[in-house]
């Protein structure tokens, strides 16, 4: 198997533990497991194999290799959240989260140039963040937990992928600050509003919001459009920058659910004027 089909089925088995497994620790333990498992297998097939030029290298360390070490990441800071948060008091529960909120935004100031470059989609430093050579030179995080083997990683893929598994925490403490301050589910006109489609359809609006200039006079970051979208209809929390990656690697029509969404309200009034 290649590198994108093992990425991807990696994917759809995180989809079903959070499906089948209600209990957020064992989601976690379970997920950090499957993604170290996949790291050990591409750190494998990167020595054995390696790359075919640098062009799929970069690709490798930005996109693909994302898939288990962001997750690697974000399950295991988020098993570490669950299991010390406290089990009564309101009050200090919301402290609590207060002081992890608190870590993430002093985590966001300190990286801002790195974010900023991630953010703007900026490329013409990936050769220095995203090859093997410059592991060395280019290496600025701090590995902690996640181990790192320098046959097999580039100077800023762990970067990268603690970036967006915090901004994924970022919306996940959102959510939980936010529950503890009702007594049900959100509600609109006492209807739940629960996105069903996809984590990449949701990114394709947040973008498409975005640059139609809609939201702030197009000021706003995508990473906050998604939140909010995610929030407003209990959608799992994705990453947006690694979606639209994929977009932008569809054979067909590079925005699928924008157009989805055009073809069935131009349906719609069609039939209302049929």
């Amino acid at each position: 198997m290649d590198y994108i089909t093992l990425a991807r089925q990696l994917e759809e088995e995180l989809i079903g533990i959070r499906i089948l497994t209600p209990d957020v620790v064992k989601q976690c333990t379970l997920s950090i497991e499957l993604s170290r498992n996949l790291l050990t297998d591409f750190k494998e097939m990167v020595r054995k194999h390696g790359f075919k030029n640098e062009q799929q290298e970069i690709h490798f360390f930005k996109h693909i290799k994302q898939v288990p070490l962001e997750n690697l990441v974000y399950h295991f800071e988020l098993k570490t959240f669950e299991v010390k948060f406290p089990k009564t008091g309101r009050s200090l529960q919301k402290k609590f989260i207060a002081k992890r909120q608190k870590r993430l935004k002093s985590y966001f100031l300190t990286n801002l140039d790195f974010m900023q470059y991630v953010e703007q989609e900026k490329t013409y430093l990936d050769d220095k963040y995203y090859t093997l050579k410059y592991f060395g030179e280019y290496n600025v995080s701090h590995s902690h937990s996640y181990y790192r083997d320098p046959k097999s990683s580039s100077a800023r893929d762990l970067s990268l992928a603690k970036l967006n598994a915090r901004r994924r925490l970022a919306a996940y403490y959102d959510q939980r600050l936010e529950n503890l301050g009702r007594t049900s589910k959100a509600r609109l006109n006492g209807i739940l509003l629960k996105w069903t489609g996809s984590a990449t359809d949701l990114s394709e609006l947040s973008y498409a919001l975005k640059f139609s200039m809609a939201i702030n006079h197009g000021n706003a970051r995508v990473g906050a459009i998604q939140s909010a979208l995610e929030q407003l209809f209990h959608a799992q929390s994705s990453n947006p920058y690694k979606n639209i990656g994929e977009m932008k690697q569809r054979k067909k029509s590079r925005t699928k659910f924008i157009d989805d969404m055009k073809r069935g309200l131009l349906d719609k009034m069609d039939k209302d004027e049929s």
